[in-house]
């Protein structure tokens, strides 16, 4: 799943980037385009083994951004001092677990929210339906933002 959305990153996030700012502001633009791109590329896969789908993916890792780069960065250097000097890994890992607890709670949360999540179908048949309802829901609205675009010349 990681290379997946780490793919969705690379090609699809600043199209969508580019598309949300001409909407919205772009810091806005920028932080809905990462989330967005890798929820639609590995919706498909997740839904295949999860049997369900997210409808707040993309607003729980919005919330989760922030924590993220510290609870990694800071999950580094604990495995990295560890070794070497554990009291002082200790309280690395300790402040590491300050950006953890919000990840778990964001995640919680909105996990328990009404309508968070609905249930798919599992298996290669789930995931083909929704990258199918994926696909043509992209390319409806690209139809749409070109009627859109031509009916304004």
């Amino acid at each position: 799943v990681s290379a997946l959305a780490t793919a969705a990153l690379l090609v699809l996030a600043p199209p969508l980037r580019e598309r949300f700012a001409r909407r919205m502001p772009r810091w806005l633009a920028e932080a809905l385009a990462v989330p967005t791109a890798a929820t639609l590329v590995c919706s498909p896969l997740i839904a295949s083994f999860a049997g369900q789908i997210s409808l707040a993916a993309v607003p729980a890792n919005l919330l989760a951004e922030p924590a993220v780069a510290p609870a990694t960065v800071l999950g580094v250097v604990t495995a990295v001092v560890a070794p070497w000097w554990t009291t002082g890994a200790r309280w690395i890992a300790r402040l590491a677990a300050l950006p953890c607890a919000w990840l778990v709670w964001v995640a919680r949360t909105l996990a328990r929210l009404p309508g968070a999540a609905v249930t798919w179908p599992t298996g290669v048949a789930g995931a083909v339906d929704l990258a199918v309802v994926v696909l043509i829901f992209a390319v409806g609205l690209r139809l749409l933002a070109r009627a859109r675009g031509e009916g304004g010349s």
